[in-house]
């Protein structure tokens, strides 16, 4: 019985190192030791690559996995952190024409939509409040927010606004259910 070029007459079996070599050629999307076919044809390749990549029955197919993607994602992740990258970005961004399409891009409608959906969902929502009211507790946030407010301008477009009446309405609503909310809970 003739074998194709790479294949080992083995009786269809493979060792472990073969076996563990050939996944994580898979899961890096790099060319196999052996053919395709020949791996196909082992019991020990199909559980291995089952047991990492969650496949179902059949064939093993080529091409990159989700674990790959995941490599990737954390390989960038820690690029852009480096010193040199963020002040690369930050010059990039800082460009007139950068600008200019980022502000375009974000006026369109179904970026706008699209913006509004994802920060509708109760997870972002939750992640974004756990981060402003970190955020919040900066020493130089506080600073300035006080500053801010202290401003004679400021305190005095607040007190304006507080005077409208639609806006004294809804405070009072809003006072008179946490008021009820508190006495039922007593």
């Amino acid at each position: 019985m003739g074998y194709r070029k790479g294949e080992k007459q083995m009786n269809n079996v493979l060792c472990e190192r073969e076996v563990r070599l050939n996944i994580v050629r898979v899961e890096c999307g790099e060319p196999l030791t052996l053919p395709l076919a020949t791996l196909n044809r082992s019991c020990e390749f199909k559980r291995a690559y089952k047991r990492f990549f969650g496949g179902g029955v059949g064939n093993v197919r080529l091409g990159k996995t989700k674990g790959y993607h995941k490599l990737t994602k954390e390989y960038y992740q820690k690029y852009y952190q480096k010193p040199e990258v963020k002040k690369r970005m930050r010059e990039y961004n800082q460009r007139p024409e950068v600008k200019k399409r980022k502000r375009e891009y974000n006026q369109k409608p179904e970026v706008k939509k699209r913006m509004r959906e994802y920060n509708q969902k109760p997870e972002v929502k939750k992640r974004m409040r756990e981060y402003y009211q970190k955020y919040n507790q900066k020493p130089e946030v506080k600073k300035r927010m006080r500053e801010y407010y202290q401003k004679p301008e400021v305190k005095k477009r607040m007190r304006e606004y507080n005077q409208r009446p639609e806006v004294k309405k809804r405070k009072r609503e809003y006072y008179q259910k946490r008021k009820i909310k508190m006495e039922k809970s007593k």
